[in-house]
């Protein structure tokens, strides 16, 4: 964990995390205590305050906000927390929020595809033993057949 002393305008960030914070993928969030959660039971997107009164402060947002159906969640960062710091890009403000909903989404249809493709290889699964059923009984009454008419 980083402490006060590591240079970030007294916050306990590193000063890089304030000029080159961005939402991409390669991004890693760490938290001191736990990972935020908003009411809609979604993790947190960490964004950066464009206000006079708080610049540049960093505050944890629905990760629903641009999308309309948002539950309102607003928390500033905690001074005390260790956030997450790009790796060599420099983030618009505003894009990150749509990046984030980007990997939301992304996150959403990677699972969905997944299920639906260990769906469908439960079927195959489902279809071969089936098939294998189908020609061992074919196979016994063949056999019982022959064996029928050898006794005849």
């Amino acid at each position: 964990m980083m402490g006060s002393g590591s240079g970030g305008a007294g916050r306990g960030f590193p000063s890089p995390s304030l000029s080159s914070y961005t939402s991409s993928s390669s991004m890693r969030r760490r938290r001191q205590y736990h990972e935020e959660t908003c009411f809609c039971g979604l993790k947190t997107l960490i964004k950066k305050s464009g206000t006079s009164k708080n610049p540049d402060r960093l505050f944890h947002t629905c990760a629903r906000y641009r999308k309309g159906n948002h539950c309102n969640f607003f928390k500033w960062v905690e001074e005390n927390e260790d956030v997450a710091v790009a790796e060599g890009s420099r983030g618009v403000p505003e894009m990150e929020g749509e990046l984030d909903i980007d990997y939301e989404d992304w996150k959403v249809k990677l699972a969905w595809r997944i299920g639906s493709l260990e769906a469908e290889v439960r079927a195959h699964r489902m279809l071969l033993c089936f098939m294998f059923t189908i020609v061992m009984l074919v196979m016994l009454v063949g056999v019982l057949l022959c064996i029928s008419y050898m006794y005849k």
